[in-house]
């Protein structure tokens, strides 16, 4: 197994998943999953998408746009690489350009006709922070939010001219707009709760239903009549969609800590903020369920699959390539004491003062908050070898979501918190 680089985009080959089993029990030795590639790439890998054999990189808040020939699975090449002037945290491919979301800078349009050579061709201003986006046809879609800002919502533009895109229009989420899919007509987005919006008519985008989930929904994936939707309080909730009248959660497969959700044929990926990656089958939708999980350093931000192997970009670990069916494999158990090892925050939601405390060991090292680009935005010292519970003043954070981390000496341990004011 040849492991190359640091930092960049991984690849996980699906493989053929022969025996396949569920309740968490393991899949065949020979046939387990593990990580056989990686590269660098300038910034940090937020997203990614795969055209051909090239896989397109969103680079972070430090970076741009990165192109990468993934050719060989083993030896993945970065082709090219451009700074944009907020960084890359979501891309969409439409023929020779690439549309990256810049946050407060808009939207920034590349020619990649030649990966090797790309070049800012255009940019638009959007209403609000642009975090994530979705093309449709000629029709894309921006979502906007950011801790503290005053807007949040989706915005549609008309890029059938692809250097000078046309503002179709808007619709205001209740929540933070973290992530969307689209399926027909409608556009599905989750803000902590699922919103179903009907683009019928693009200059008067609308909420047609919402479904309230105990959790908090972090990103969603669409295969046919169902979404797959990370709740990081419960796991994946499967949704029934296509129809406003019977919008409505029909399975959940518990999962500690999911962050993304990705999904390829038959199969489910599921990034988790715990450091792992969950393998789902999901032949079945309505009775998914967990089949294997990858030891994964860092978070999955994003993933795409092609043929047999799942590209995934991990942040500042980079872009990997893991076989889900290599004789030699990282894959590590599903009942890992790693899954079960949770942080208890409260008051939570907060407006300015936690507590964090211990569900099992002793501290072991710094706590740290992570904002939903994955960036450290605070760092906190609790009373290092008891398993006293640490206070931490967060007044300073803007309000938002976050995740918090702590190392233990069981391992590391997680939990979400909301920030109010």
């Amino acid at each position: 197994m040849r492991i190359l680089g640091s930092a960049g985009l991984w690849i996980l080959t699906t493989g053929l998943l022969a025996g396949a089993f569920s309740n968490g029990t393991a899949l065949a030795d020979q046939c387990r999953p593990g990580i056989v590639g990686a590269v660098d790439t300038p910034g940090s890998a937020l997203d990614v998408e795969l055209v051909g054999s090239l896989a397109y990189v969103a680079d972070g808040t430090s970076g741009g746009l990165a192109i990468i020939d993934v050719t060989d699975p083993y030896e993945p090449t970065v082709l090219g690489s451009h700074e944009s002037p907020g960084g890359g945290r979501s891309l969409a491919v439409f023929g020779n350009y690439v549309y990256l979301a810049d946050g407060p800078n808009g939207v920034q349009i590349f020619d990649a006709s030649d990966p090797e050579d790309l070049a800012i061709v255009g940019t638009f201003s959007t209403f609000d922070y642009a975090r994530q986006l979705c093309l449709s046809d000629s029709m894309l879609l921006v979502t906007e939010a950011f801790p503290g800002t005053s807007w949040r919502g989706v915005e549609l533009f008309d890029i059938s001219t692809p250097v000078s895109p046309e503002l179709l229009g808007r619709v205001e989420t209740p929540g933070f707009a973290n992530s969307i899919a689209i399926s027909g007509s409608y556009a599905y987005v989750a803000d902590g709760s699922l919103h179903m919006i009907e683009l019928v008519d693009p200059k008067n985008p609308t909420i047609v239903a919402t479904l309230e989930l105990s959790g908090s929904a972090t990103d969603v994936a669409i295969q046919g009549d169902r979404a797959f939707v990370a709740n990081y309080d419960t796991g994946v909730e499967i949704v029934r969609i296509g129809d406003p009248q019977f919008f409505e959660v029909v399975h959940s497969v518990p999962i500690g800590f999911p962050f993304t959700v990705s999904v390829h044929e038959d199969r489910g990926f599921v990034g988790s903020y715990d450091d792992v990656l969950f393998i789902l089958d999901i032949s079945d939708p309505d009775n998914a369920d967990r089949i294997d999980v990858v030891d994964f350093p860092g978070l999955a931000f994003g993933m795409a699959c092609s043929g047999s192997f799942l590209h995934t970009a991990g942040g500042a670990v980079g872009v990997r390539v893991v076989d889900l069916c290599s004789p030699t494999s990282s894959a590590g158990s599903v009942t890992s004491s790693r899954v079960r090892n949770t942080l208890d925050v409260s008051p939570n939601p907060a407006a300015q003062r936690v507590r964090m405390s211990l569900a099992d060991g002793r501290w072991a090292g710094p706590l740290e908050l992570f904002d939903v680009d994955g960036r450290r935005v605070a760092t906190h010292q609790p009373p290092l070898g008891t398993s006293l519970s640490a206070s931490w003043d967060l007044s300073s954070i803007p309000p938002g979501f976050y995740w918090v981390r702590g190392a233990t000496d069981r391992g590391t341990a997680t939990g979400a918190l909301r920030l109010l004011r």
